[in-house]
């Protein structure tokens, strides 16, 4: 309150008068004071929580520094177990294999190679499982000569796993198609014993006892086929070819007999004696069961021969010469052919002027420089056979008189020459 001057104040009843040496309250100091302490608690404020937000920031900083480091660590870990399955699968082991991968899948689950390669393993590990299994049973079945379920489980385990035992199991299947196959032949079913020696060469190419065996079966296979049609020259060239590497193969002697006689048969109905009485004589010379039957069509078929020959007719234009021959001189001569598809042969009888025929004399034959002697048998027959070339070939006898006779050679036919005395 401002106060005119020469006047005196009057203290308003209830005031309080400071006293001597107080100091003295003026209005609004509170407020001033008032502020300044909230100016100050305000900053304090702001100071704890900048301070409160900073620890955070600190703990939080070294809270990622230290995740950052264990996920590094743990795919670390993942990488390394990754890397030991690899090694297992390598091996063969897949059972450990799939432990180490599931390891690694546990420590990195985004790891997606790792969980490939588990499920992998664990398909793996199951087949090996099987396999061992099937393994086990194939071997009991092969050790007791049970080829065909031994066939079965061994190639069950192929299939599931070829690697498995893979030596193992190829010798097994190689000798138990092979045994089938040799079963199937003794049980007179060529054409799957064939495709079981296929199967076997399959696994040893080349095989040399299988191969033989492949082959003795086609060559059977295809005479039968072939008597089937009464083609009996190839008939008798398969079953030929089969009994000259194995006479005792099955039936083929037999078979072959009764080839050589049914085509002697069909070349007797044709007139062709000669020719017949080649097959007749080739039959009874294998002396199977029924051979006697093969004799005695032999000597029939011989003696139509002869009754067959015809003297040549002399020209009536420009006979020829008389020609007397000496007693004890031997003429050759073509006395007829015949049809061998394949080969080239030579088949003859040497004779005496009674007509019979004589023993042990020496037939050579020349084709350019290559010479060959055979002698005759109890009959006076000879033969050459394995003849390859069809040129001109000139037959003799080595040590009587006899004047030679000359032939020109033809692919796929036979040629039956007479060497007789002269009278």
């Amino acid at each position: 309150m401002n106060e005119q001057p020469g006047t005196t104040s009057t203290p308003e009843v209830g005031a309080l008068t400071p006293g001597p040496g107080q100091p003295v309250w003026r209005p609004g100091r509170l407020a001033r004071l008032w502020r300044i302490q909230g100016w100050t608690w305000g900053f304090l404020a702001l100071v704890m929580l900048a301070s409160y937000l900073l620890v955070m920031l600190i703990i939080g900083g070294v809270a990622v520094h230290d995740g950052l480091q264990d996920r590094e660590q743990r795919l670390a870990q993942a990488a390394m177990h990754y890397e030991r399955g690899l090694i297992y699968v390598e091996q063969g082991d897949y059972t450990q294999a799939a432990v180490e991968f599931q390891m690694a899948v546990a420590l990195a689950p985004t790891y997606r190679d790792a969980r490939l390669r588990l499920e992998e393993a664990r398909e793996r590990a199951k087949r090996l499982t099987d396999a061992v299994t099937l393994l086990e049973k194939g071997e009991t079945y092969y050790q007791q000569g049970q080829w065909e379920q031994a066939i079965y489980y061994l190639e069950q385990v192929r299939t599931l796993n070829p690697d498995y035992e893979r030596e193992k199991v190829e010798s097994w299947l190689f000798f138990a198609y092979y045994n089938k196959g040799l079963l199937l032949v003794a049980a007179d079913q060529i054409e799957e014993a064939l495709t079981q020696f296929d199967l076997a060469l399959a696994i040893r190419p080349g095989h040399p006892d299988v191969l033989l065996q492949k082959q003795l079966a086609q060559g059977y296979l295809e005479g039968r086929n072939r008597a089937a049609i009464r083609d009996w020259p190839a008939a008798i060239r398969s079953y030929e070819a089969v009994r000259q590497v194995n006479p005792g193969y099955r039936d083929v002697t037999q078979r072959l007999y009764d080839a050589r006689m049914q085509y002697g048969l069909l070349l007797a109905g044709a007139g062709s004696w000669c020719a017949a009485h080649e097959q007749y004589k080739l039959a009874a010379d294998m002396e199977p069961a029924g051979a006697t039957a093969a004799r005695d069509a032999r000597d029939e078929a011989w003696a139509r021969c002869v009754q067959a020959q015809t003297p040549v007719p002399t020209p009536t234009r420009t006979p020829a010469p008389v020609r007397t021959v000496p007693t004890g001189v031997y003429v050759g001569r073509l006395e007829s052919t015949y049809d061998v598809p394949g080969s080239i042969q030579i088949r003859g009888y040497v004779k005496d002027r009674r007509g019979q025929g004589v023993v042990g004399v020496a037939v050579v034959i020349t084709i350019f420089d290559f010479q060959e002697t055979h002698g005759t048998d109890a009959n006076g027959y000879f033969s050459f056979d394995g003849i390859v070339s069809p040129y001109q070939a000139t037959l003799k006898l080595r040590d009587l008189p006899c004047q030679p006779v000359t032939v020109e050679l033809k692919f796929g036919q036979g040629f039956v020459i007479y060497f007789e005395e002269g009278r």
